[in-house]
C-alpha cells in the first residue's frame, strides 16, 4: 500500500463529508433515507435481493440500534454507502465507494469509522467479499489485520465465490490507531499540518466566547513563535473536560502586559481584573491572535476518548505539541474521524479502497 502521507502533494481534492443514517430517518424516510436507499440498491446487479434485505434487515436494524448506516458526500454528491452490524461478533456488512472516488483513501476512513462504532463491544470483525477484491486489495484488508480469506458458507453474489475475512476486534484496533494520524494527515491541506499544532487548554467560559466570537484572543506567560500558522485544538478545562474544535493560529504578539491589554482588551474576552490577576508580575507576555474557530459537531468528552484508546489522556494545564504526543495526536485522530470532515486528495498508484 502507498504511504497515505504523500497524497496532499496532489493538487486535485474533493472535499467530504460523512453522516449517519439515523433512526428518525428510516421512520419518517426522510431525503436522506431516500438518497441512501437508492446508492444501496443500486448495485442490484451484483447482489440478488439486495432491497429485500435493505428493507427487511439493514433498515430494521439501524431502526433498532443494531446497524448503522453511512453515507458520504464529495461536493454534496452521494459517492459512499456503507453499512454495520454491532455486537460481539460485528460485521462490516456493506461499503461501496464509487468508482471515481476509488483508491483515495476512503475505504481506510470508513473501516476505521466503522471500527470506532463497534470499540465498546466488539470481540472479532468480519465481512464478506467476492473473491476478485480480495486479490486485487488484499493488501488493503490486510493493513486492517484480516490476514486471509476463506470461501463462505452463505454466497451472496451471482457471479462469483464469496470469500469470508474474519479478525479479532483487538487487532483490527491496532491498526486503526496506527493508521489514523497518517489518515487524518493526509486529509489536511499540506500547508496546514494537524500534527505540527498544538492542544490548548482553555477555561470554559472563554471556549464559550471563542465559539461566539467574542474572544479571538489568548493569553499565556510562555509560548513560542513558531506556532504562527498552526492549527490549535481547544480543549476545555475541567469541569467540562472536552474537545470543542479547532482554530489557526493567526499572529502571536509578545509585550509587557500593561502593552498586551491596551492593544487587544476587546478582543480577550475577560475584565481588566482578570487579566491582570492572570498575567501578575510576569515581565512579558503572549498574545495569541486565533482565526477561524471551527466546532466539533458535539464536544469529545475526556472520558470517553480516554476509554476509546485505552489510555490514559492527561490534558495539558497550558498547551502541548501534538507531534510530542503519540497519545493525544491518536486523541485528536479520532476527533477528526468522529467529526467526518476530509479533504480528499487524489493519488492514482494508491493501492486502498
Amino acid at each position: 500500500m502507498g504511504d497515505l502521507s504523500q497524497m496532499d502533494l496532489f493538487s486535485k481534492k474533493y472535499s467530504m463529508k460523512i453522516e449517519k443514517i439515523y433512526p428518525s430517518d428510516v421512520r419518517v424516510e426522510s431525503d436522506k433515507y431516500k438518497l441512501f436507499y437508492n446508492l444501496v440498491k443500486s448495485h442490484e446487479d451484483m447482489y440478488p435481493d439486495i432491497n429485500k434485505w435493505l428493507k427487511y434487515k439493514a433498515f430494521k436494524g439501524i431502526l433498532s440500534g443494531e446497524r448503522v448506516g453511512y453515507m458520504g458526500f464529495s461536493n454534496e454528491k452521494p459517492i459512499v454507502s456503507a453499512i454495520l452490524k454491532k455486537g460481539f461478533k460485528s460485521k462490516f456488512c456493506h461499503l461501496h465507494i464509487e468508482k471515481q472516488y476509488q483508491n483515495m483513501g476512503i475505504g481506510d476512513i470508513f473501516f476505521s469509522m466503522m471500527a470506532i462504532e463497534v470499540r465498546n463491544e466488539s470481540k472479532d470483525v468480519y465481512f464478506t467479499l467476492p473473491e476478485s477484491l480480495w486479490e486485487k486489495k488484499k493488501l488493503f484488508f490486510k493493513s486492517f489485520g484480516f490476514k486471509m480469506a476463506v470461501k463462505s458458507d452463505t454466497q451472496y453474489r451471482k457471479f462469483e465465490k464469496e470469500l469470508l475475512c474474519k479478525a479479532q476486534f483487538e487487532s483490527v484496533w491496532r491498526n486503526v490507531l496506527n493508521k489514523i494520524p497518517k489518515l487524518i494527515e493526509s486529509s489536511t491541506s499540506s500547508n496546514l499540518n494537524v500534527f505540527d499544532g498544538l492542544l490548548l487548554s482553555i477555561k470554559p467560559k472563554f471556549v464559550k466566547k471563542l465559539i461566539n466570537g467574542e474572544k479571538i484572543v489568548e493569553i499565556r506567560k510562555r509560548f513560542s513563535p513558531k506556532w504562527r500558522g498552526c492549527k490549535a485544538f481547544i480543549y476545555s478545562t475541567s469541569p467540562v473536560k472536552a474537545l470543542y474544535g479547532h482554530s489557526t493560529i493567526k499572529y502571536i504578539d509578545k509585550g509587557q502586559p500593561e502593552f498586551i491589554w491596551k492593544k487587544y482588551e476587546g478582543n480577550l474576552g475577560c475584565t481588566k481584573e482578570e487579566f491582570f490577576d492572570y498575567t501578575g508580575d510576569s515581565n512579558n507576555i503572549y498574545a495569541i491572535t486565533m482565526n477561524s474557530f471551527s466546532e466539533f459537531i458535539a464536544p469529545l468528552f475526556l472520558e470517553q476518548l480516554s476509554f476509546l484508546l485505552k489510555k490514559d489522556l492527561l490534558p495539558p494545564q497550558s498547551y502541548l505539541s501534538l507531534a510530542n504526543s503519540k497519545k493525544w495526536s491518536e486523541a485528536i485522530s479520532i476527533a477528526q474521524l468522529l467529526d467526518g470532515k476530509f479533504q480528499l486528495y487524489c493519488q492514482n498508484d494508491i493501492n486502498t479502497l
